[in-house]
C-alpha cells in the first residue's frame, strides 16, 4: 500500500509540475510513514492554482493544496496555524523540487522557533478566551432553558478552540491533528482529560458541564495572557458557569 501510494504521489506530483508548480511537497501521515487504510494523500503545491481539491486516483483519495510561499512563511508566524504548519514542512518529502523552492522553506521550518512569535500566541489565547466568553453564556442560558440540540452544538464547536487555544499556550507543535488531543491533555493534566472526554462524547457525564470545566481551566490556567479588559469579561463568564444546572 505504501509503495502505490508513492507512486500516485509521484504520477500527481509530475502533473501538478506541468500545471506550473515551483514545487510539490508530500506531507501528513503517508510522507511520516505512519498511514492507515483510510488515509489520504495530502500533496502541496507551491505556485497558484485552487486553494484546496480532492481527487480520487488509483482508488487512493487524495488532497491537493495549492499554496504561494509568501502563504507559507506567513503561515510559520501565525498562531493559529504554526502548531501543525512548520512539523508539517519539518517532515515534508520534495517530489518535485527544481530550484530549491521547497527545500527553502524546509530549511526555514527546521530553524523556526516559538521565540518569534511568543508575544503574539500569548495575545492569541488572550483573545480566544475572552471572545469565548460569550460562548459560555449562551451554554449556560440555553442549557437552564432545556435546549439541547442548541447547546450540543455551541458545545461541540468549543472543544477545536479550546484545544488549539491551549497548543499554543503550551507552546505544542503536532504532527496531526489526531495527536493534539492527546498532546494537549497531557500538558493539562488529569482534570482536562477527564472532561474533554466526557464534552466530546467519549466517556458518560454531564457533557455541557464538561465543556464549561475546561474553559474554566484553559482561563485559569492562561491568565497570564488575559489584559485587565479581558480579565474582567472571563472572570464574568467563569462567574456564569457556577449558575449552570
Amino acid at each position: 500500500m505504501t509503495d502505490r501510494r508513492n507512486a500516485v504521489a509521484q504520477k500527481l506530483a509530475a502533473r501538478l509540475a506541468t500545471k506550473g508548480a515551483h514545487a510539490v511537497a508530500l506531507v501528513g501521515s503517508v510522507a511520516r510513514g505512519d498511514a492507515h487504510e483510510f488515509s489520504d494523500i495530502d500533496l502541496v503545491a507551491i505556485g497558484n492554482g485552487p486553494r484546496y481539491q480532492l481527487e480520487i486516483v488509483d482508488d487512493e483519495l487524495v488532497s491537493i493544496s495549492w499554496r504561494n510561499t509568501a502563504d507559507i512563511r506567513e503561515a510559520f508566524e501565525d498562531p493559529f496555524a504554526v502548531g501543525g504548519v512548520v512539523p508539517s514542512w519539518r517532515e515534508a518529502r520534495m517530489l518535485h523540487d527544481p530550484n530549491g523552492v521547497g527545500a527553502s522553506l524546509q530549511r526555514q521550518a527546521h530553524s523556526w522557533s516559538w521565540d518569534a512569535i511568543s508575544a503574539q500566541c500569548d495575545r492569541a489565547v488572550g483573545a480566544e478566551l475572552y471572545e469565548f466568553a460569550e460562548e459560555v453564556y449562551r451554554i449556560v442560558g440555553l442549557r437552564r432553558s432545556g435546549n439541547r440540540r442548541a447547546t450540543a452544538a455551541l458545545r461541540g464547536s468549543m472543544l477545536w478552540p479550546l484545544v488549539r487555544s491551549m497548543a499554543m499556550h503550551h507552546r505544542i507543535l503536532y504532527d496531526s491533528e489526531n495527536s493534539v488531543w492527546d498532546l494537549v491533555g497531557n500538558a493539562m493534566g488529569n482534570d482536562w482529560q477527564r472532561d474533554f472526554d466526557i464534552a466530546a462524547g467519549v466517556e458518560r457525564g454531564a457533557a455541557d458541564l464538561a465543556v464549561l470545566s475546561l474553559y474554566r481551566l484553559a482561563a485559569t490556567r492562561a491568565d497570564r495572557t488575559l489584559t485587565s479588559t479581558q480579565r474582567i469579561v472571563v472572570n464574568a463568564a467563569l462567574a456564569a458557569t457556577e449558575h449552570a444546572v
